[in-house]
């Protein structure tokens, strides 16, 4: 189970409690983030390899020097930073999926 189904698995289990409970949901609920945001330069090292040297969004070759890795799940919606989350992007791909959500996703790793 990654970690989408997991937060999806959890939501879904909380709406149903607030259902049964028969309160009113929240305006707002407030996201618990991940306090670290940048990975190691190891564990990028090793997105970068995990990845094939290629952006997962487009396949477009990335050199490792120019290569920008990105949340899956974005860390601003509650996003884990660890090697599972995260993928090489080339930089227009990083920049036009922003902190979206089901906006685009990777290309699986056999690509």
């Amino acid at each position: 189970m990654n970690i989408i189904d997991k937060f999806l698995a959890a939501a879904k289990q909380e709406l149903i409690r607030w259902i049964l409970r028969g309160i009113k949901l929240p305006g707002i609920i407030q996201v618990q983030r991940d306090p670290v945001r940048i990975l190691s330069k190891a564990d990028r090292d090793i997105v970068h390899y995990r990845d094939g040297g290629k952006c997962r969004y487009c396949g477009e070759k990335v050199q490792r020097y120019n290569a920008q890795f990105d949340h899956v799940y974005p860390w601003a919606k509650g996003g884990e930073t660890t090697i599972a989350n995260m993928v090489t992007s080339c930089q227009r791909c990083n920049l036009s999926k922003a902190d979206s959500v089901g906006k685009m996703w990777p290309l699986p790793l056999s690509y």
